[in-house]
């Protein structure tokens, strides 16, 4: 079967560089806007509430390959702009579809979008097939193009059993598409038989399938949104001039064919008439629109007319602050071609950088040039090296600048308050000077200055460190020549793992020495979580309490989940509860479940499993992970972990074994995942005392991520 297909993008040209267009063009495609729905959707793949389309394999199930349909006025995961698929705002009106050409979950994964004409096509005649996309900005899924943006024509529908590709030749194929913002995809197609259904997708399979990543994401997927589908008849009898551009005092000749009769008038005065000739000369001194009407087609040339660019002014050469810009340039009417050097395009140009610059802008009627330079400056200060006096007792900083084009408004100020360019140090110690330009602009510099015989030789107060710990003692100090520990160790640092008495001895270039001392000792504070795992409290009376105590004689801190700050406090309802216990050396984290129990009479301890609803793998000790708290003995026991798709993201059959909000390596998002969990209980039977297993027990769930 022979096909006769002619493509086009971004623009709806009928014939390539003309105006044309035809008055009564009727959309062959029912419902081209997805707007005439059965029910706004609320959740992924609901492409059946949609009217006149479907998506070829007829299942409502997410396991099968099933568009989405999004809507403005949709809730949870199918709202617009911003869903997890990605944020876009429709074409036109509320409502869009999105089609799956590839994804990396699954190999050979295909998603169709499919509809019914409104009569078939005829044999030998030319349509005109055109559609709005865009990947839009990705969320969760997306970020891949690919040439996966195909149509087929058919003759009654397609049929895809699940989610596998359709083996047959598309009658359209765009090549690696990817673009955040709407463009439109036009093309021809002559079709050889009745055809009268229209199937937008991926026809080929994983390997003829041409990929390219442009923005990197967790679930890489190529995701295209489609609206405003549109198949109408192109047949065009009358072609006319192309838009076209002169000089003032200039003429064109502007002509049309394919007709008898012709009709020319101007846009702004379509009752008078130019001319009934095929062909005529105009002059225009402004912009203008000429129409030609020829029976019932109308056509547009348009005739912009252009003044040689007048002389442009970039201003006078400027000097620029650091860290500063200026924009160069304007925009200038009729000027559609601004160049710049160095390159940029556009009328304005924002510079940050010392250098010449020059623009230059062209019509068709002439050009003009105009050069301006930049001058900068960076502003730096220098102290000079840290220094060590042997024979004088005082040191002169200067911190004087060479400042191109500087003014007087050069502001010094030094570490004590004072303005002067220059400082006169007494005393050892450290000296620092900032100084501002007229900018605004700040630096600064400081410097060590030694002054004999004292050196400034300190250590520190005695301290103590945690048992198994360290601590680095550095008796760094510019213009000393050399250290020495009190076990003949050299350098200025010095690392302690024990208790004991430390002392240093520095010598400066002058040959004066000091030494300083420190004492460290050892915290003793090792401390042990005092909480159970499990505690009761009577759930047959409303005043019940119980109370619970972390009290450890080595902590000093107490922090409970409810906030409290106490080495114990007193519950009112059960739940599970934490307490951080912090002292100078360590912190650590217990947990408690108070579970209710009946008081009267008394009753043995429910067996079971409790999940927790929510958990942050944060690393900061509280609910890092997801894991069943138990009462008794279990066995048998299966934990499943699904994702919204009803991915399983992870699986134990050890009870301890916790889920860390990972899979494959990589983080999960935050959200919502189910879980399901089967065991069964070891329990000692009442009459015999034997022990038996119970019948399978199943709970299932959800728990919040959250990170």
């Amino acid at each position: 079967m022979k096909q006769l297909l002619k493509t086009s993008l971004i623009l709806l040209v009928l014939i390539l560089s003309t105006n044309l267009f035809f008055l009564q063009a009727q959309n062959l495609i029912v419902n081209g806007s997805f707007e005439d729905n059965t029910g706004i959707p609320d959740a992924f793949g609901q492409w059946w509430r949609v009217n006149n389309w479907d998506n070829v394999n007829g299942s409502m199930s997410l396991d099968a390959a099933s568009p989405d349909y999004l809507h403005t006025a949709a809730s949870v995961a199918a709202t617009l702009p911003v869903s997890n698929l990605g944020t876009v705002n429709p074409f036109e009106g509320d409502a869009i579809m999105c089609v799956a050409a590839w994804g990396n979950d699954f190999a050979n994964y295909r998603e169709y979008l499919s509809s019914t004409l409104s009569e078939p096509l005829a044999i030998g005649n030319t349509y005109l097939v055109s559609f709005y996309v865009t990947n839009g900005t990705v969320a969760d899924y997306g970020g891949v193009g690919s040439n996966g943006l195909q149509v087929y024509f058919s003759v009654g529908p397609l049929s895809q059993i699940t989610t596998e590709p359709i083996n047959i030749t598309p009658h359209y194929v765009h090549p690696v598409f990817y673009n955040t913002e709407w463009q439109q995809v036009t093309f021809e197609f002559t079709p050889t038989q009745n055809v009268d259904q229209i199937t937008i997708g991926n026809f080929y399979s994983d390997e003829n399938t041409e990929l390219e990543t442009f923005v990197t994401v967790a679930n890489p997927y190529s995701l295209y949104f489609i609206d405003e589908v549109s198949v109408q008849l192109n047949s065009f009898p009358v072609s006319v001039s192309n838009d076209t551009s002169i000089c003032v005092g200039a003429s064109v000749d502007l002509f049309a064919q394919g007709s008898d009769a012709y009709t020319w008038v101007t846009a702004d005065e379509p009752d008078i008439v130019l001319s009934s000739s095929g062909s005529f000369t105009v002059s225009p001194e402004t912009t203008t629109v000429y129409n030609v009407i020829s029976n019932n087609f109308t056509a547009s040339v348009t005739v912009n007319v252009f003044e040689a660019p007048e002389a442009i002014d970039l201003g006078p050469d400027v000097w620029l602050c650091v860290d500063d810009s200026i924009t160069l340039g304007n925009e200038i009417a009729g000027i559609t071609n601004y160049v710049w050097n160095p390159f940029n395009v556009g009328p304005t140009f924002e510079v940050g950088e010392a250098g010449t610059y020059w623009l230059e802008v062209n019509n068709v009627c002439g050009s003009a040039r105009d050069t301006i330079v930049i001058n900068q400056h960076e502003l730096t200060l220098n102290l000079g090296p840290d220094t060590a006096l042997c024979t004088v007792s005082t040191y002169l900083l200067d911190a004087n600048i060479n400042l191109p084009n500087a003014t007087p408004d050069i502001q010094y100020e030094w570490q004590d308050g004072s303005s002067n360019p220059t400082f006169t140090a007494t005393t050892t110690g450290w000296y620092w000077a900032a100084v501002t330009d007229t900018c605004g602009y700040t630096v600064r510099d400081s410097v060590w200055v030694s002054i004999s015989p004292s050196l400034g030789l300190d250590l520190g107060q005695d301290a103590a460190i945690c048992a198994g710990n360290t601590i680095v003692l550095n008796a760094s100090i510019p213009g000393i020549n050399s250290y020495v520990w009190q076990d003949g160790a050299i350098g200025p640092a010095y690392v302690i793992d024990a208790p004991g008495v430390y002392w240093v001895q520095a010598e400066n270039n002058c040959g004066a020495t000091e030494r300083d001392t420190i004492r460290i000792s050892t915290y003793n504070t090792t401390f042990e979580n005092g909480l159970s795992d499990i505690m009761g409290i009577c759930a047959t009376t409303e005043s019940a309490t119980t109370i619970l105590d972390a009290t450890s004689a080595s902590a000093s801190e107490y922090l409970w989940s409810n906030g409290a700050s106490t080495a114990s406090i007193t519950v009112q309802a059960p739940g599970l509860y934490w307490v951080r216990m912090s002292n100078v050396c360590e912190t650590k984290t217990d947990t408690v479940l108070v579970q209710p129990y009946s008081c009267e009479p008394p009753q043995p301890e429910a067996c079971g499993l409790v999940m927790p609803t929510a958990f942050s793998p944060n690393a900061d000790g509280l609910n890092d992970d997801f894991k069943p708290k138990y009462y008794c003995e279990i066995t048998n026991y299966e934990l499943l972990v699904y994702d919204r798709w009803g991915k399983t993201v992870f699986t134990s059959n050890m009870v301890n074994k916790s889920w860390d909000g990972f899979y494959k390596g990589q983080k999960c998002v935050m959200g919502t995942y189910a879980w399901y969990a089967t065991y069964q209980l070891v329990e000692e039977a009442e009459t015999t005392g034997e022990i038996v297993i119970s019948r399978p027990q199943i709970k299932k769930g959800a728990v919040t991520l959250l990170r």
